[in-house]
């Protein structure tokens, strides 16, 4: 195929009327969203000042249009339309016209007929109350900041609930290899942990013209690191076992899903109000896709995660598959009860080395049985390395009923001291040390009513828009995520008139005399302040914070303005904490890399 003809084959998107082409796999989000409606139609845009229609397959999914353009039977390209920002009207019996703010006409979705039509148009108007934005959200303090973003503490405006909001630069994704299929993955595996009670909850994700969003819940311990380090002591024996066994139930769910975490550490181990846990921090997490042949998940050799906790695998550039998250769990546990790393060393050559050839050495703290668990753990071969059924399995975890940890209801203790749990139970944030990033600020401005391109190469620039990116979870008390309890219903034989639709309990509007709609565009974009981390990797978790001599941060560049309207607000979080002394144990020097 010459390069002409692969140029017309690849996706595209329309973003508030201008087209982009996209590069392969950007529609990965959107295509793997929910539908809520399909059927066949036929879309038209203008080439030369001519609309061409095509045959395809449109879908509703995740607040955008997907149309797969079909060359008889065969799918050809995809074309995204994200409904933010778009208005249409109905044209004559069957058509409806898209157009931009200005009322510039750019895409035209001609039905087989008009009851088809008024099912679209229900549809339309169901998705467009079903949008979420900056607006929606308070921000309160800053809580935590890596390497690509910065997390707020943030309360959503009209339920009260608080929280954990990460602003991603888009400039930072666009910028550097790699890293706009990070922050996919990411998005994908947080709704993909949806039901699982010890992986972080997202609540909501969106996206302006300068920034991604993901909003969690908001964990009011903090992360394990800085707990254990404001205590200035490890966990007992039984802690340990109580900890360990919510992660392992966590990483073994998105081991379940194809993933591979790579990331497991106390800084991205979260605690809850019940001290119970959270896995967060997806950023150097991937999906494994699964052979075709053996139906088993192909390796991976991408070299990241933090410098302690790498597997002799990733050292040696070997290929490896989830195995290595077995090898986290060893110095993982090794370190909560140790308060140090089986292999570290100032130098890190030293310290790759060790991870290669050296065996694990147990102080006292250790019982005979966690001494023979992470010996199984820290196995060199990933081959003889202990499964996390295996680890289940293990005395260690004898008489632990994992049913009852799945419900929480097997441990009748919690992690925390008397005082911390007064602590958080009168949300103080004293568990979480943001003194150090009081001066990170949110500044909101009027999006522009253009797109904005990202230079994706030397030559190449690119839609930062990636379609699906919206989410609102199912349980989020928000009145746009289920707006059919307004509606009332169409007039139309949904099976004779050549569409799938959702399954309704309600009566939809008649629209048939409907003659234009708007979807609401967010008012504003989150510019970056420029105090922005220096890690080359993706390592932050939602309310990971820093103290110490941590992993070192480097700069990025911050939003710039491009707003008409030049009102800025600028929000500082700072709330007074004691300073953290340093000592022996849980002060270290980490190094991420990518």
């Amino acid at each position: 195929m010459d390069s002409k003809e692969s140029r017309k084959r690849l996706d595209r998107v329309f973003v508030y009327g201008k087209q982009f082409r996209l590069e392969k796999d950007r529609l990965t989000l959107l295509e793997r969203s929910a539908t809520s409606m399909s059927g066949s139609v036929k879309v038209g845009w203008k080439t030369l000042g001519v609309i061409s229609y095509k045959s395809a397959i449109c879908s509703v999914k995740a607040n955008a249009l997907l149309f797969e353009i079909l060359s008889g039977d065969r799918k050809q390209f995809s074309v995204a339309v994200p409904l933010a920002g778009s208005h249409f009207k109905v044209e004559g019996n069957s058509t409806i016209q898209f157009h931009t703010d200005d009322a510039l006409p750019y895409l035209w979705v001609r039905c087989p007929d008009n009851v088809t039509m008024n099912g679209w148009v229900r549809e339309l108007d169901l998705v467009s109350r079903s949008e979420v934005s900056f607006n929606d959200f308070e921000i309160i303090r800053a809580v935590g900041k890596g390497g690509m973003g910065k997390v707020f503490l943030g309360k959503h405006r009209r339920t009260g609930e608080r929280l954990a909001i990460k602003v991603i630069d888009k400039t930072n994704v666009f910028g550097k290899e790699g890293h706009l299929q990070h922050m996919v993955d990411e998005r994908l595996l947080l709704e993909m942990g949806a039901g699982q009670p010890f992986v972080l909850k997202l609540k909501y994700a969106f996206q302006t013209e300068s920034n991604f969003f993901l909003a969690t819940e908001f964990c009011e311990g903090g992360d394990l690191y800085h707990l254990l380090k404001r205590r200035r002591k490890t966990l007992s024996e039984s802690a340990t076992k109580f900890i360990a066994s919510e992660v392992i139930l966590a990483v073994e769910s998105m081991h379940a899903q194809g993933c591979v975490y790579r990331d497991l550490k106390p800084d991205n181990v979260l605690l809850d109000a019940e001290g119970h846990v959270r896995l967060a921090d997806f950023g150097l997490a991937k999906l494994l896709k699964k052979s075709t042949s053996s139906n088993k998940y192909q390796r991976t050799n991408s070299f990241c995660g933090t410098a302690q906790y790498t597997p002799p695998e990733m050292i040696q550039k070997r290929f490896y598959d989830q195995s290595i998250d077995s090898w986290c769990l060893g110095v993982f546990l090794y370190e909560i009860v140790e308060g140090s790393t089986p292999f570290y060393s100032r130098e890190r050559e030293v310290m790759y080395k060790r991870i290669e050839k050296d065996s694990v050495e147990f102080s006292k703290r250790f019982s005979d049985d966690l001494k023979d668990l992470i010996s199984h753990l820290l196995e060199k071969s990933p081959k003889r390395r202990y499964t996390l059924d295996q680890v289940k399995k293990h005395k260690f975890f004898k008489g632990v009923d994992w049913d009852k940890v799945q419900r929480k209801e097997f441990w009748s203790k919690t992690v925390y001291t008397s005082k911390e749990r007064k602590e958080v139970s009168l949300e103080e944030l004293r568990l979480i040390n943001v003194e150090k990033y009081k001066n990170l600020t949110v500044q909101e401005e009027e999006d522009v009513k253009s797109p904005r391109a990202f230079r994706l190469g030397p030559k190449k620039l690119s839609s930062g828009t990636v379609p699906g990116f919206i989410y609102v979870a199912d349980d989020s008390d928000d009145e746009r995520r289920s707006p059919h309890a307004s509606s009332s219903s169409g007039s139309g034989n949904e099976e004779d008139s050549g569409f799938k639709s959702r399954e309704s309990s309600h009566a939809a509007k008649n629209h048939s005399s409907v003659s234009s709609l708007s979807f609401r565009r967010p008012s504003e974009s989150i510019g970056l302040s420029s105090e922005d981390p220096s890690s080359n990797a993706v390592n932050e978790s939602l309310v990971s914070v820093e103290s110490g001599n941590e992993r070192p941060n480097s700069p990025s560049r911050s939003s710039s303005s491009r707003a008409k309207n030049d009102q800025k607000t600028k929000v500082q979080g700072a709330l007074p904490t004691s300073t953290l002394r340093t000592n022996a144990i849980f002060t270290r020097s980490r190094q991420v890399e990518k």
